[in-house]
């Protein structure tokens, strides 16, 4: 890519220096484009539908078996994408929660105590709604999603509805604080705070560390837009507030050096400290 581009470059400096026409020039480089091999069928006639280019792909075999091409799958319970993208992930979260919470239904709808069915809920269908969620992106659309999904089941869980919420002028903190439920969101930022800080604190030169820790070149510039959201970004919001325990401000003198958090998970005391619902918030 490179080449090209310095080839391109190279034509059109000629062209402004001999004073020839750039647009004729542009128009030369465009004619004196060519079809890579690989999507030219045998007469040498481009292929331009991609049913056939993909009838070129050579297969890929596995022990004498045919891999085939995908763009989703299941990996230990948990979808992944080519395209990073979350959607259909959450909507098996929500059919998982369901799920559990059906097998769990029978005894909870005859549970008088508040704090045993609340227990008995926590430990069954949130793992299920949130299973792997401390490798996602918390981005608002995942945040509204689980937080929708886990006030309808807790509303099934105290046998309530919307309308009767309405009727009785009820909001949601007030069922949370019938059903005494856990927020899923802070379930969520724990799991991926304690996760966050197992990977930096391996020493086997695993993957996941090594992901972890890469940062982009200082060349390389990203494309235009707003940047979609990123693993690290929920944990920098609480993890990038280096305050000692206390009432201290931002201009205390019991203030700590900043260090970064990839530094501090290091560190499982400290990294325990800026727990996102620890004493350091």
């Amino acid at each position: 890519m490179t080449d090209i581009k310095e080839h391109r470059l190279r034509l059109l400096l000629e062209a402004a220096e001999e004073k020839k026409s750039l647009k004729k020039a542009k128009m030369a480089l465009s004619k004196g484009r060519t079809p890579i091999d690989a999507v030219l069928d045998r007469n040498g006639i481009p292929i331009t539908s991609r049913a056939r280019i993909e009838e070129r792909i050579p297969v890929i075999t596995l022990h004498g078996d045919p891999l085939e091409e995908t763009d989703a799958y299941v990996y230990l319970g948990r979808e992944l994408r080519c395209d990073g993208s979350i959607m259909t992930e959450l909507r098996r979260r929500k059919r998982a929660a369901w799920a559990a919470y059906g097998s769990i239904r029978e005894v909870t709808a005859h549970l008088q105590d508040s704090k045993i069915r609340a227990h008995l809920f926590d430990s069954h269908v949130l793992p299920a709604l949130c299973y792997a969620a401390e490798t996602w992106p918390l981005t608002s659309t995942a945040i509204s999603f689980i937080q929708t999904t886990h006030r309808a089941l807790e509303r099934s869980l105290i046998g309530t509805s919307l309308p009767s919420m309405r009727q009785a002028k009820q909001s949601s903190e007030d069922v949370r604080r019938i059903s005494l439920l856990a927020d899923p969101i802070n379930y969520i930022r724990r799991a991926k705070h304690r996760w966050a800080g197992h990977v930096l604190r391996r020493d086997d030169d695993r993957w996941s560390t090594r992901v972890t820790q890469w940062f982009p070149p200082p060349d390389l510039t990203r494309p235009p837009g707003r940047p979609p959201a990123r693993w690290r970004d929920s944990i920098e919001e609480y993890a990038k507030m280096p305050y000692r325990v206390g009432r201290s401000t931002r201009s205390s003198a019991t203030r700590v050096p900043y260090r970064h958090w990839t530094t501090r998970a290091h560190d499982r005391e400290d990294w325990r400290n800026c727990d996102p619902r620890g004493i350091a918030r």
